[in-house]
């Protein structure tokens, strides 16, 4: 018999009705400048007379904080934030249409409050130096990673990993989110952009000359955004004399970290474990490539290019990591869900700790996403590899909770 979706609707309103609250509270605080944060400096520039503004997370701010003062700029990040977690449990589902939607839940929430392995012998620190993939405290930030978010579940629609009704709607919702992501802040496209480039020469190898019209319809919304992008770059770097673009070796990361490996390992140890022990999923996988080649791409952008001058230390080129980091640990989940899923039943658990029959040869192997079938009747070893990984996943969630609590309670970001 189908269970009734009522219970998990009342709950998801209730949860998501719970966190606006939360959301609401810090972003009232940074907005009043009771807590630290980078939202009073935005707030500022979207009401400077004179100053062009370069985000269009920046004007919506501006308007809202002329309808409404810091109760309009919360309002505003609030809807956002909500609308974000929204749509990565939408995208999850569609991700893991034959996972429980409980579990769906639950690890799309997961998924945008992970922060880095706490490891105290290897940092003290929960947050200084390490590369997070979820943060509160600047709102283009925040603006950026829905559209990114929303931009790459049109475009895997597009591509056909995802089942779609309707192509040409979701090339133009494609090229609507994509510009929008470029409009607030240009960390995503500038990797998302190559990540492209490298999948359609894939394509081009693997599939001939019938793939070139797509590659095509894919390119057309970056015309638009080298102008997004030109335009942001005369502003951002023009106002400030001394800011340019410079290069070298983890200029930023050393200087918020004692020990840069260190503190990859502390940011990175639950996606490192997923691609160690599911790499095979890279081969049958699109969506585990693509997040894997923008996270490369983005990391790459971080440890080898840096602003120069006053704004040296400011590590605006490491936003672009923090959404590569994001989508990385989100389709990790998924591919660990879709592999080690049935190591993680209740009854292969009972089995793992003795209280119930020792695993057999036989099982009803379970097909997360109609392609990748688990492994039927999981040995002892495999549940112990699954439950250890889980539990890594769990520390990473645990960290990011502890990290927006204190944030809650108005310690700096």
């Amino acid at each position: 018999m189908k269970q009734s979706a009522w219970p998990l609707r009342i709950v998801r309103v209730v949860v998501y009705a719970a966190l606006a609250a939360v959301f609401f509270y810090l972003f009232y605080k940074q907005a009043t400048g009771a807590f630290s944060s980078d939202l009073i400096a935005h707030i500022k520039r979207a009401l400077a007379e004179g100053k062009a503004e370069y985000s269009l997370v920046q004007s919506l701010l501006g308007f809202s904080w002329r309808a409404g003062g810091p109760v309009g700029a919360a309002a505003l990040l609030t809807i956002i934030e909500v609308v974000t977690l929204i749509v990565s449990e939408q995208f999850m589902r569609q991700l893991l249409p034959k996972v429980n939607p409980w579990a769906v839940f639950g690890l799309s929430l997961a998924a945008n409050f992970i922060g880095a392995l706490y490891i105290p012998v290897f940092s003290p620190h929960i947050a200084q130096g390490m590369s997070l993939p979820n943060v509160w405290h600047n709102s283009t930030y925040l603006g950026m990673k829905l559209f990114s978010l929303l931009a790459v579940w049109t475009y895997l629609r597009f591509v056909g990993v995802i089942e779609s009704k309707n192509k040409i709607v979701d090339w133009l919702l494609f090229c609507v989110f994509v510009i929008a992501s470029a409009a607030v802040k240009p960390s995503f496209v500038i990797v998302f952009g190559p990540t492209v480039v490298v999948l359609c020469v894939v394509a081009l190898v693997r599939e001939g000359t019938s793939s070139i019209k797509r590659s095509l319809a894919l390119a057309v919304p970056f015309f638009i955004i080298v102008g997004i992008l030109l335009y942001q770059y005369t502003i951002l770097f023009t106002e400030v004399k001394s800011s340019g673009i410079g290069f070298g070796f983890a200029v930023v990361w050393q200087h918020n970290s004692d020990n840069v490996l260190l503190s990859m390992l502390q940011s990175y140890a639950f996606p490192l474990l997923v691609l160690v022990l599911c790499w095979r999923s890279l081969k049958t996988d699109y969506n585990y490539r693509m997040a894997l080649i923008l996270f490369v791409f983005s990391l790459c952008v971080f440890l080898f290019v840096n602003e120069t001058g006053e704004r040296i230390y400011d590590g605006n080129f490491g936003w672009t990591l923090k959404f590569g980091v994001y989508y990385w640990v989100m389709t990790s989940i998924v591919v660990f869900v879709r592999t080690w899923g049935e190591a993680l039943k209740p009854s292969n658990l009972a089995k793992l700790v003795g209280r119930g029959a020792s695993g057999s040869a036989q099982g009803d192997p379970v097909d997360a996403d109609g392609g990748d079938a688990l492994a039927p009747a999981p040995s002892r070893a495999r549940s112990c590899f699954a439950v250890l990984v889980g539990l890594v996943l769990v520390g990473h969630v645990f960290t990011g909770l502890w990290y927006f609590v204190r944030l809650l309670t108005g310690h700096g970001f």
